[in-house]
């Protein structure tokens, strides 16, 4: 495989949970912080594609994490590049990633698209992970969200705004 010809995209999921999550923050000398929580368990899941390269972002919202849907995220990220360049996709070895690579490579749809996996239990090595750690840091952390949709809007406006080529994402995953 000649890497030069291929646009390179690194692919992973995951869940954002309406309850609060407390980090780091300023407060007053001697005063504790209060941030509300909802006790749920409800929760929003994205896929995502990231390419180091120009610092874009693509996401999809996903109600599961199967080869179903991970087929299908691969399909609504094609839609969303133009031309015909081929991709490189490279993701983890969860189990239903094996699973869609093997129908997707077999599926004439999916030509364009080569998938490489990265070794077991590395997620250091897939620069989505750090979207994903600077997304609860800027924008969960320390919030209160009072319904599910509050949640959603978010992060989906969030990650709009990263689905153009940017400085911040490019310098983040390198």
């Amino acid at each position: 495989m000649n890497f030069e010809e291929h646009d390179i995209w690194y692919q992973d999921e995951v869940h954002f949970y309406r309850s609060s999550t407390i980090c780091r923050m300023w407060s007053k000398r001697g005063q504790q912080p209060q941030v509300k929580s909802a006790p749920t368990q409800e929760k929003i899941a994205f896929s995502g594609f990231v390419n180091p390269k120009t610092g874009t972002l693509i996401t999809n919202e996903c109600d599961r994490f199967n080869f179903e849907t991970i087929m299908e995220s691969v399909k609504l990220f094609l839609k969303t590049l133009s031309g015909d360049t081929k991709i490189l996709v490279v993701l983890d070895n969860a189990s239903w990633h094996k699973k869609a690579v093997r129908l997707m490579s077999a599926d004439t749809g999916f030509a364009r698209v080569e998938f490489l996996f990265l070794p077991p239990y590395s997620p250091e090595l897939n620069p989505i992970e750090r979207v994903w750690r600077i997304t609860r840091r800027e924008q969960t952390h320390n919030r209160f969200f009072a319904k599910l949709n509050d949640l959603k809007l978010v992060l989906t406006t969030y990650y709009e705004k990263l689905k153009v080529p940017n400085e911040k994402l490019k310098s983040l995953c390198s």
